[in-house]
């Protein structure tokens, strides 16, 4: 996360509904399971198991929020390639997102 704000607001960040972390959680589908995870020292996780909310008095400048380790391998749902056409004083950008399920 990067943070420019001034002052030391609360911050929250809304996680997905299905996160589960730990083992013995099954396999639900549509769910993200992770084995582990840890948290930046300036998380609250006073609510987190009940709606899977953050709580932070984010730090100045660039800092994880979260980290976990990918176990298995990871497929995304969507690939992004990116690129430029032109020259210095007429730039186009292209945007190129795909999915598998279309």
């Amino acid at each position: 996360m990067r943070s420019y704000l001034t002052g030391s607001p609360e911050t929250r960040l809304a996680l997905n509904d299905e996160l589960s972390i730990g083992k013995g959680h099954g396999s639900i589908y549509g769910a993200v399971i992770l084995d582990d995870c840890n948290f930046h020292e300036s998380v609250r996780l006073d609510s987190f198991d009940v709606d899977k909310t953050l709580i932070l008095i984010p730090p100045d400048g660039e800092f994880p929020v979260m980290n976990y380790p990918l176990i298995q391998e990871f497929k995304a749902s969507f690939e992004l390639e990116s690129g430029a056409v032109g020259q210095t004083t007429d730039l186009k950008l292209l945007v190129y997102l795909s999915t598998p399920y279309v």
